[in-house]
């Protein structure tokens, strides 16, 4: 709603998503500041098609903000060209603050829990944070580089802490086939949107401005979706054989205990380890298709059901 906020008539919500979810978090703002926030960011608004930001000088507070205890002439990012004014993200943003290493810690912890679990302990989260500020400023690149190097990030814990969302689910399983996006426009539908709608979660369609994944990773496993991902595997199996096979090909030219663990590992999961039954009822299946004389695409079909409903490939 920033688009209508001006000097005239502060609107608060972008303000208030800004402090509460994105940067310092509950308990470390007060409403003064929403307020004081909001008119810093009057005039931000975007073109007329909402692809890409403007800043409407007309529509911009110039006057003086109190904004955690400092008062300046703040701008959301520096846009006015008032001799006085002041950038606010930057101001926050800077780790030599308070609020700068308040934001790290929150980039930091909002980061670890969409790569790896809920609830890390402090101290892992600490030590993310200084390594994102070790340059000055808050920076991604050593924040995420922290993140997937720690040892905790490679714990069991991590490794089955979350469900994959069905955009993670879809997109491995793309990638894994080697499914190129133009054939799934030839299918004359949308073949990955449709059937994310089923499992919980279709892009651009997000529930709040938060977005899907806050919520108990339990959404992402129920009936409804484990029935929309039995159609996307059948439908990627049909654009497989459109293309001409593919990647799978090779999988079939083996045994069957060659074919379930290229499969599992071209979808972005480990082979399951000998003798596990999900190994072992994955050969048995595909013995059994092979052994009434189901052909390449028969095959396909049920092996690759299979690994897409298997508890594998449900584990981020």
């Amino acid at each position: 709603d920033n688009y209508a906020n001006t000097v005239l008539s502060p609107n608060e919500n972008f303000a208030r998503e800004l402090l509460e979810l994105f940067s310092l978090g509950v308990g470390n703002f007060s409403q003064g500041d929403v307020a004081e926030t909001a008119r810093a960011c009057t005039g931000h608004t975007v073109s007329d098609d909402r692809l890409s930001p403007r800043f409407f000088a007309p529509f911009h507070d110039e006057g003086q903000k109190t904004i955690l205890g400092v008062t300046a002439n703040w701008d959301m990012i520096g846009s006015s060209s008032a001799p006085d004014s002041r950038d606010l993200i930057a101001h926050l943003c800077d780790p030599r603050g308070g609020e700068g290493m308040t934001i790290a810690r929150t980039l930091a912890r909002l980061l670890w829990e969409y790569f790896a679990y809920f609830g890390p302990d402090a101290s892992i989260i600490d030590e993310v944070a200084r390594k994102a500020t070790s340059s000055g400023q808050i920076q991604l690149a050593p924040l995420l580089s922290a993140i997937f190097n720690h040892p905790e990030f490679w714990s069991d814990r991590a490794r089955e802490g979350k469900a994959r969302n069905p955009v993670e689910w879809t997109v491995s399983m793309l990638r894994g086939l080697g499914i190129p996006p133009v054939y799934l426009s030839n299918l004359g539908w949308d073949a990955t949107q449709i059937p994310m709608s089923d499992m919980g979660l279709q892009l651009f369609h997000q529930p709040n401005v938060f977005g899907w994944w806050r919520r108990p990773e339990t959404k992402w496993v129920h009936a409804p979706g484990f029935q929309a991902k039995a159609l996307s595997a059948a439908t990627m199996v049909q654009t497989l054989v459109q293309a001409g096979g593919g990647l799978p090909a090779f999988w079939l030219a083996g045994t069957s205990a060659q074919a379930v663990d290229a499969a599992f590992v071209s979808c972005n999961s480990e082979a399951p380890p000998p003798g596990s039954p999900i190994r072992e009822r994955g050969i048995q299946l595909l013995d059994q298709v092979r052994a009434v004389g189901g052909g390449l695409d028969a095959q396909l079909f049920h092996l690759l059901r299979y690994v897409a409903l298997s508890p594998a490939l449900q584990i981020n």
